[in-house]
């Protein structure tokens, strides 16, 4: 197993950022609104700082980006590509940690490594839906998110985007059916706002307009009780509140 003693003081530095910058490049692949951009912050920084490998490359890499962020220090330290070729230039950094895994880590860290770096970028596009207007006509992961996403996993060395997800997909595809006939049997439940947790963030808004809205005192409040079969976007309202403020109550039947 590798440490940090093992690393040049600019390889360790490479390796420290290498996370936040996968993330980021999806963000510049295809930029969104301030909503967005808190959304796929938050994603990025959850799978960022917990690793779900404990290989001890990825525990020291994750835990000195914590300690910095805990001291308000930029993990991107010096890194400071020209915005108009940003993209190109993140690519390119990924590509110098791809070989400094190769030289320096074992087989297993940095295929751990590389899998964690996809994973990151992988959640900053899931975070946020892309395009169409109050989200009728929005997709999940835009073309150009797409497009960034192999790149980023070429740039690694070919490792595959989001392998749980293809799991998943595959999962849900076989299941799409069942899904699809069970809410139309069973009401998904009402949606209720707790406003000792809500900041008035307006995510829940951007995910599901037809149900939410920021009120006159600046917090979430549900303008449509009983739409969140309509909608369909009340969970995906509730998962990704950063407070944990919105909670689904099944539907009490008499």
């Amino acid at each position: 197993m590798s440490s940090k003693a093992d690393y040049t003081p600019e390889e360790w530095s490479a390796l420290v950022r290498a996370p936040l910058l996968a993330g980021l490049s999806l963000s510049i692949a295809d930029p969104g609104g301030p909503i967005e951009a808190a959304r796929e912050a938050i994603a990025m920084m959850k799978v960022m700082t917990s690793p779900d490998s404990q290989a001890e490359l990825l525990v020291a890499v994750s835990g000195e980006a914590k300690e910095m962020m805990n001291r308000r220090e930029n993990p991107i330290g010096d890194f400071k590509p020209d915005p108009a070729r940003a993209g190109e230039q993140i690519l390119d950094e990924l590509r110098g940690v791809a070989r400094i895994l190769r030289t320096k880590a074992t087989a297993d860290e940095a295929a751990a490594f590389r899998d964690w770096l996809v994973r990151t970028a992988q959640a900053a596009a899931d975070a946020a839906k892309e395009g169409g207007f109050l989200r009728f006509g929005a997709v999940k992961v835009s073309d150009g998110e797409q497009r960034m996403l192999d790149q980023v996993a070429a740039a690694l060395g070919g490792v595959a985007a989001d392998p749980a997800a293809a799991v998943a997909g595959a999962s849900s595809d076989t299941a799409a059916g069942e899904g699809e006939e069970e809410r139309d049997q069973a009401p998904a439940g009402v949606p209720r706002v707790d406003l000792e947790l809500c900041t008035g963030c307006g995510i829940c808004v951007d995910v599901c307009p037809e149900v939410f809205e920021i009120g006159d005192d600046g917090f979430s409040q549900v303008i449509h009780e009983y739409g969140c079969d309509d909608a369909g976007c009340c969970e995906e309202a509730a998962e990704q509140c950063p407070e944990g403020a919105i909670s689904i109550e099944p539907l009490q039947h008499a």
